[in-house]
């Protein structure tokens, strides 16, 4: 495990997340004491318990280990006090809430803009990663949807305009999906979330099974008023 550090948030809970880091936070802050991504949302506005997965550089959780911790967690019984797991991330947290909710024991699902896998022979077309596309993409998930056939709900947020991260979302085949597109925001759906102010209701209507498609499709409307969507929608004249 010396390519990931592992935190855990134990208190009195129904429900159990688990968060992972998306790309540059290890980069930017390589302690491993640093707070994983959500670690202070979840601790502080939610009752819920959590497990935070902190890679010590952005590799996108290929390297081996992660995935025999969740194996021993299972043994030892960390999963059974609660009555549900929740997978939560974006971007490579995004790929890695899909290529590991069956191995944390997850039956929901909240991947925002995720990467379907960066295999090179698989997607050729994807340059935007470069850490990630130099890891290795042979061994099991190849693609995240391979990991993720027990969660009973998975919602993948997205933004279809972007061409990149709609093919990644269209080889992704998985039982449950609910896709939550918002056109022209581009990549970075947690930042254009947090600004119209839906970021932790997503969490939250996710979490609690409330999540209503058609209401989303109404709430993401709130994007016209952004500065980023505005100048997304100015640029294609």
């Amino acid at each position: 495990m010396h390519r990931y550090t592992v935190d855990v948030l134990l208190r009195p809970a129904r429900q159990l997340v688990v968060c992972f880091d998306h790309a540059g936070i290890a980069e930017n802050n390589p302690r491993r004491t640093r707070a994983g991504w959500g670690f202070g949302f979840v601790r502080d506005r939610t009752d819920k318990a959590g497990i935070f997965v902190k890679p010590t550089r952005s590799h996108w959780f290929r390297p081996p280990g992660l995935r025999d911790l969740c194996e021993r967690l299972a043994e030892a019984g960390v999963f059974c006090p609660y009555d549900s797991v929740m997978t939560y991330g974006g971007s490579m947290g995004g790929y890695a809430a899909l290529a590991y909710a069956d191995a944390f024991r997850a039956d929901k699902v909240l991947s925002m803009n995720p990467q379907a896998t960066l295999s090179a022979d698989l997607v050729p077309w994807e340059t935007r990663f470069p850490q990630g596309r130099a890891q290795e993409w042979d061994s099991f998930p190849q693609i995240a949807d391979q990991g993720c056939r027990a969660p009973a709900r998975a919602v993948v947020a997205f933004d279809r305009r972007c061409a990149e991260d709609a093919a990644h979302i269209d080889l992704l085949d998985i039982p449950g999906r609910v896709d939550l597109n918002i056109p022209f925001v581009g990549h970075g759906i947690p930042y254009h979330l947090r600004k119209m102010g839906l970021l932790e209701r997503l969490f939250e209507d996710v979490a609690e099974n409330r999540f209503d498609i058609a209401e989303w499709r109404r709430l993401v409307r709130a994007r016209r008023d952004l500065d980023d969507y505005k100048a997304r929608i100015a640029a294609r004249g």
